[in-house]
């Protein structure tokens, strides 16, 4: 009888000792268990880890940043910000002139966008006129016009302080001797030059740009230059032909603005 009774003692301590270190080991999972309002380190890792770009916005920076750095004269027209496939087509495919080269595009933006512009009085621009223009006229979605104006802001920052002489020389009227008109348009930055300070404008070709094509500064004339692809024979036409400008003026006119074009866009 005595032996029975140890028997079960035994197995009631046995019992006792197994539900004692279960409750012990759910104690210490509870206390290893974080709280509903902590982060557990394993899932605090994965908040902590930054959530990759989407490809589009990476390729966008990298796109910027290569038209910012790379000369005008070495920009294709899809490597301008906001440029894809479909807007490149209808660029290509504009009415008036085929615009192929991102050289093109910016001069364009030079023509409608910066009038009036000068280091001392600043520019208010027109750069609604060359949104509507890629939004009405080439369908470009207004995000996507709002990137590629942009673009075109940054660059003409960069560029249009540079003169067609290479230097950054003050205009002085002082010293022995007044200077000439292509020496003064060679000392200033095309973007303070004023539209009768392009060699072969005068009074009267300055008139008929600026009432037959809205061109009041050089910068302008200069941007509607670099728009028809520098292409000689088109560019004196057009001023022969639709701003009554003679033939001697029309060749001054171009000489002065290819210089500047050989200048200018070679800059990074």
């Amino acid at each position: 009888m005595e032996d029975f009774l140890v028997l079960i003692g035994a197995a009631v301590l046995a019992i006792m000792v197994f539900l004692w270190s279960k409750g012990k080991g759910a104690q210490q999972a509870a206390a290893l268990k974080p709280e509903d309002d902590e982060v557990s380190p394993l899932k605090d890792f994965s908040k902590k880890r930054a959530r990759p770009r989407p490809a589009g916005l990476e390729t966008e920076t990298a796109k910027q940043r290569a038209f910012k750095d790379t000369p005008l004269q070495d920009i294709a027209i899809d490597d301008v910000p906001g440029v894809g496939k479909i807007t490149k087509e209808r660029l290509e495919n504009h009415d008036y002139i085929s615009i192929t080269t991102g050289e093109q595009l910016f001069g364009f933006f030079l023509y409608k966008t910066r009038p009036g512009a000068t280091s001392s009085a600043p520019r208010t621009g027109r750069c609604d006129e060359f949104k509507t223009w890629l939004t009405n006229d080439c369908s470009v979605q207004g995000k996507v016009a709002d990137v590629m104006l942009e673009a075109c802001m940054q660059k003409a920052e960069q560029v249009c302080i540079h003169a067609a002489g290479r230097g950054y020389g003050r205009v002085s009227g002082s010293g022995s001797g007044s200077q000439s008109t292509t020496q003064v348009y060679n000392n200033k930055p095309i973007q303070d030059v004023a539209i009768q300070e392009v060699p072969g404008v005068g009074p009267v070709t300055a008139e008929l740009l600026k009432t037959q094509k809205q061109i009041t500064n050089g910068e302008q004339l200069f941007g509607f230059f670099l728009y028809v692809g520098r292409d000689e024979e088109r560019f004196k036409s057009w001023l022969m032909d639709e701003c009554k400008v003679r033939s001697q003026e029309a060749n001054r006119i171009y000489d002065a603005l290819a210089k500047t074009a050989d200048v200018i866009c070679a800059f990074g």
